[in-house]
């Protein structure tokens, strides 16, 4: 995973792009009546969502993908940081991934949850790498 540092969609609000590569993930739960899963990661920062493949009927998917999540450091623009540390804040501080089963419907796929990690990207300076 990087950050890298880009310019925003007005000058006055700057954001960063952090790059994250999905890897892999090892011995996940079997959701599925087969005995497997068909998982896929979501990479999140606040609102904005990011998502790998589903790889198919796999207990140990290797994606290998590389996503770019928009971030907006608190204090670097309009409202993150401007009224004190609140949850909301804290919240667009944060990296997600979570591993989904991916389920096929009717009405299209759904998902189930599988496992997730967090990070706190207030303490990741720019160009941190993590495996």
């Amino acid at each position: 995973m990087g950050m890298e540092a880009d310019s925003g969609v007005e000058e006055h609000m700057p954001t960063v792009v952090v790059a994250v590569t999905v890897v892999k993930a090892e011995r996940l739960a079997a959701m599925d009546w087969s005995g497997t899963s068909d998982p896929f990661a979501e990479v999140v920062i606040g609102t904005a969502v990011r998502r790998t493949k589903v790889v198919s009927k796999t207990l140990n998917p290797e994606w290998n993908e590389t996503v770019r999540v928009p971030y907006e450091p608190a204090g670097m623009g309009v409202g993150l940081g401007s009224g004190g540390p609140g949850a909301a804040a804290v919240a667009k501080e944060e990296l997600h991934v979570v591993v989904y089963d991916h389920d096929k419907g009717l009405l299209g796929g759904s998902k189930e949850f599988i496992g997730a990690v967090s990070l706190d990207l207030r303490v990741m300076p720019v160009g941190t790498q993590l495996r």
